[in-house]
């Protein structure tokens, strides 16, 4: 799949996630006495002949948290991954990820570049846009 090359530096997407990531933050507190975790990005590496590519998936990804006990003071947890769908209804719904569906790959070590597939590119165009200018893209 050939992939559009933007000029967009890492920090740019972070700060736009921003308060997003804040209510998953909230979110999580709410339900982390039922057990569960809401990940809003999956980060996959791969390498790609010489290329070592770091690729970011935006959605929802539900986690179980399996408590296992102490090891010396600490805590042992297991973390058990459950799919992409709130794993049980009495869960209240998360907040809406401003991003869901988004994908990009960055190459190690390059930190000015983000490669979008042509697809993405299209679907996302106006929130690449407000990325590119610094904005905020959050829903409230």
């Amino acid at each position: 799949m050939k992939a559009t090359k933007l000029v967009v530096r890492n920090e740019k997407i972070v700060k736009a996630f921003e308060c997003y990531k804040e209510k998953i933050k909230e979110y999580n507190k709410k339900v982390s006495g039922m057990g569960y975790y809401l990940k809003p990005v999956h980060i996959v590496t791969k390498k790609v002949g010489e290329e070592i590519r770091i690729y970011r998936y935006f959605g929802k990804y539900w986690w179980k948290i399996e408590y296992l006990g102490l090891k010396g003071n600490k805590p042992v947890i297991k973390w058990i991954y459950i799919g992409k769908n709130k794993p049980i209804e009495s869960l209240p719904d998360p907040p809406i990820n401003p991003l869901e569906g988004f994908s990009f790959y960055t190459l190690k070590g390059d930190k000015d570049h983000i490669y979008v597939s042509e697809r993405t590119y299209t679907k996302f165009q106006n929130k690449i846009e407000k990325i590119l200018l610094g904005e905020k893209i959050c829903s409230d």
